[in-house]
């Protein structure tokens, strides 16, 4: 079974991420932990998408197990495949945030 990381709060909201999104707040305020994750690294700035990896275990505990595995992790496999590739410093954050799962 999987392990997820256990957190009692919810991170700050980032003003980055905000910023840099697309999205007004009304939406952003209604966007599941998941498309708010894949808004951020598909439309927001490299200090956004930064930002948003470095969340990555709080999305997988919002999201909880069942959708992590079905929706979460091909997402992941499909970033690390992605041609042009991420930024390699998203892609080592990456890679040490699936640790944390």
């Amino acid at each position: 079974m999987m392990q997820m990381a256990t957190n009692n709060h919810s991170p700050t909201p980032s003003l980055t991420m905000a910023r840099s999104l697309p999205q007004g707040v009304d939406e952003l305020s209604s966007m599941g932990p998941f498309e708010l994750f894949e808004s951020q690294l598909e439309h927001g700035s490299t200090e956004a998408k930064v930002d948003g990896m470095k969340r990555l275990s709080v999305v997988a505990y919002a999201l909880g197990t069942e959708i992590t595995l079905s929706s979460l992790i091909p997402y992941l496999a499909n970033i690390a495949m992605k041609q042009p590739p991420y930024e390699d410093e998203i892609l080592l954050i990456m890679a040490s945030q699936i640790q944390l799962l």
